[in-house]
């Protein structure tokens, strides 16, 4: 831990590199409010005037698959990985007994929420379309209240669950997994939050942002890295 009750992850030890990281990871990305290569004409697409159907589509799934791996790697370099905060390894197995209801009651909680949320918003835009599309909504709420309240009646009624050692390391890698893949999901709505809210460079912003701000930045940050590893 550091200083005795935080995480040891990266985005403490180094904040002003997570920071630098993140926006070099929008730029690498072509994300908002970097996508400059789309702003070429302003009136259409930029580049992607050119292509439709498949060409168009695989443009996309590769500028989001970029997408998904600049948040793995924010998540493993500043967010610990597949680290569950504040449960290391050997509690994970040791106290597996004890954690899996808690983590399926907490489990349950989010996915009837969700659902509930999603009927809502779904009955407040009714007849917005007068088609199929308004029936969305309740098409995905209802399933997700049912497995909400179907895993709180399995802890409610069901067995005690009690884990061999084997069981005990694959509920560890499984909560391990589910740590990375909430990280992950974060990170990567938040690339796509970022690009409905800001607006973008242009080409001399983006060169002053780069060689008078990132740069010189980045330049100290690793001075003063330097200094304290050789200092303490």
């Amino acid at each position: 831990l550091l200083w005795g009750f935080l995480p040891r992850w990266g985005v403490l030890v180094q904040p002003l590199g997570f920071l630098l990281f993140l926006i070099t990871a929008f730029a690498e990305t072509n994300r908002n409010p970097f996508d400059l290569p789309e702003g070429e004409s302003e009136l259409v697409g930029g580049y992607h005037t050119e292509y439709s159907s498949m060409k168009f589509a695989l443009f996309f799934m590769g500028e989001y698959a970029n997408v998904a791996v600049g948040a793995a790697i924010v998540t493993s370099l500043f967010f610990g990985g597949w680290q569950v905060p504040y449960l290391p390894t050997h509690v994970l197995i040791e106290k597996a007994d004890m954690l899996f209801p808690a983590a399926l009651s907490i489990l349950a909680i989010v996915i009837i929420l969700l659902g509930i949320k999603t009927l809502s918003v779904s009955l407040k835009r009714r007849y917005r379309y007068n088609d199929l599309r308004d029936f969305e909504g309740i098409v995905f709420g209802v399933p997700m209240v049912a497995i909400g309240l179907s895993i709180g009646l399995f802890l409610l009624f069901g067995p005690v669950v009690h884990f061999s050692y084997t069981g005990s390391r694959i509920f560890t890698a499984c909560m391990q997994f589910g740590s990375f893949l909430i990280k992950l999901v974060f990170f990567a709505w938040m690339f796509i939050w970022v690009r409905w809210t800001l607006p973008r460079f242009r080409y001399d912003q983006l060169m002053r942002l780069g060689w008078k701000v990132l740069m010189p930045l980045a330049l100290v940050n690793i001075f003063i890295t330097g200094v304290i590893i050789l200092c303490f």
